[in-house]
């Protein structure tokens, strides 16, 4: 397939999961969580209205996440009519947001995570299109990126470190050197801070680039180039760590007590809180949700989801991991992380599953793609005797 093609054809697919996602969006009952954030986003957009940026980071409501979704959030409210806070009777839950009296708010905001939702479906597509035509119709992944949820953001530049991190150590790596390979490496460095300013759970792509980059490095051999590209991506942490302050404006004061308990809340939150004991969920119930829609995590939106695709590619991605081991390693091993982390992370909320999605719809693509061919191959010898 041509370049232009392969474009071609990824737009298309995004457009699909764009679509998708606006329709979602437009349909789905108020859920848990998302007055926390559009509250924030609210509050973030008024302090933008009032030039009174010095809010953005001295408030502290919903402190235990980084803030950079929440300004995504704030700066789609900022055409909207001004609103200081939505109520519980502004958004009742399990009612459809159209039916609501805070819909524009919701709605607008919801219209944003649904343009970073399909941008990623967009780019998934460019490294595999039938990944991202997996990924556009994943019901789960629909959900969590046409809601006022966190993982719109991350999801795409989780998705963008890996792939611009892939093209780097393919220039690197390669017989002859290009001098650009070190624009992708900024740019993977750039998306890691992001990705860190957006959710924590999603920095575990940055674990699998280390990785895989060192098992590139005993594979090549190279001891000349060793230094240098161990300095390269030293650089490269260091610089995403960097950004993750920049983007994370709520570090920008009281650094060091906001930082340590942000993330002391999450250890003290997957272990000790009284919703994750009550839930109970066990060790392996994130593989449960892998083999799971949205419909049946929440029934009363059951016709908002047109096809729910997920529990077959969920199993078909299971025969794709030698495929996507040999022919896509960054991902699999990024795919590999997220499943042990998932799996031994104390709190399993159905959201934390958006971190594997992307992974599980390449290797199914791979599995699939190499029927398809093994089928053709088939059919072709039996129908040569016959020709001749």
């Amino acid at each position: 397939m041509k370049h232009w093609q392969k474009l071609l054809l990824a737009i298309v697919i995004g457009l699909i999961g764009l679509g998708l996602r606006l329709d979602a969006a437009s349909k789905l009952t108020i859920d848990a969580d998302e007055d926390t954030y559009i509250n924030n986003a609210l509050h973030y957009s008024q302090s933008v209205r009032n030039g009174d940026l010095k809010q953005i980071y001295k408030y502290d409501s919903n402190s235990q996440h980084p803030i950079l979704a929440k300004l995504v959030y704030a700066a789609a409210l900022l055409p909207v009519t001004p609103a200081t806070e939505l109520r519980d009777k502004d958004m009742v839950r399990k009612i459809p947001v159209t039916q609501t009296e805070g819909a524009r708010w919701i709605l607008a905001a919801r219209r944003m995570a649904a343009d970073w939702g399909g941008a990623a479906v967009f780019f998934l597509a460019l490294v595999n299109p039938l990944a991202g035509l997996f990924m556009a119709f994943n019901s789960s992944n629909i959900r969590f990126t046409s809601e006022v949820y966190l993982e719109a953001v991350p999801a795409l530049t989780s998705l963008l470190v890996m792939m611009t991190y892939d093209q780097w150590r393919r220039c690197e790596f390669a017989p002859e050197r290009k001098k650009s390979r070190w624009a992708w490496l900024a740019a993977s460095a750039v998306l890691l801070g992001m990705t860190a300013a957006g959710k924590y759970i999603y920095c575990v792509v940055g674990l699998a680039v280390l990785i895989d980059f060192s098992l590139r490095l005993v594979e090549d051999g190279d001891k000349l180039a060793l230094r240098r590209r161990l300095f390269a991506v030293a650089a490269w942490g260091l610089a995403g760590v960097a950004l993750f302050f920049v983007f994370d404006p709520f570090l920008w004061i009281h650094t060091a007590s906001r930082l340590s308990s942000s993330i002391l809340f999450h250890i003290n939150y997957s272990q000790n809180d009284y919703v994750v004991k009550k839930a109970a969920r066990a060790w392996w119930y994130p593989l449960f949700l892998l083999f799971q829609t949205a419909t049946d995590a929440i029934p009363w939106n059951a016709r908002v989801f047109y096809i729910e695709p997920d529990p077959w590619v969920s199993l078909i991605a299971i025969f794709g991991l030698p495929l996507i081991w040999i022919k896509q390693r960054p991902y699999a091993i990024w795919l590999g992380v997220s499943l042990v982390f998932l799996l031994l992370w104390g709190s399993k909320w159905d959201q934390y599953i958006m971190i594997a999605i992307p992974g599980i719809s390449l290797s199914a693509s791979l599995a699939l793609e190499w029927a398809g061919k093994w089928g053709w191959k088939r059919i072709s010898k039996r129908r040569t005797p016959g020709l001749a």
